[in-house]
């Protein structure tokens, strides 16, 4: 059973830097070198691993939620937009888009907000 001492070592490595290298090696944004660091790091240092692991199921469940958030949105959209006739004035696709565009950039503000806050934990 892993006891206090390796959670102080994990809040240790909770630091700005280590999340923002540890979303763009994700993201596919480092360079070879950094990648090859980051590689190196995650070899010879067990704590690291095991903070590494950590944030990319946290990142990836973050990401997940959000796609499923998206879908779901979408999928009212669709149903908004079917009529019986199959037909759908422009006026609404208009509409429509606004409030998707809308919708979509307040989900993306919760998620950032969502993000910083489980950053900060």
């Amino acid at each position: 059973m892993k006891g206090t001492n390796y959670t102080t070592k994990l809040e240790k490595l909770n630091t700005q830097n280590n999340i923002e290298l540890i979303e763009k090696y994700l993201d596919n944004q480092l360079d070879e070198s950094e990648v090859e660091g980051l590689n190196a790091q995650l070899k010879t240092d067990a704590d690291f691993f095991d903070f590494f692991d950590t944030e990319k199921i946290l990142i990836n469940s973050i990401q997940d939620q959000a796609k499923e958030a998206i879908k779901v949105q979408l999928d009212s959209f669709h149903e908004e937009i079917i009529i019986e006739e199959g037909e759908v004035a422009d006026s609404d696709v208009e509409n429509i888009a606004f409030e998707l565009e809308y919708n979509l950039a307040e989900l993306f503000d919760k998620l950032n907000t969502f993000t910083s806050n489980v950053n900060g934990i």
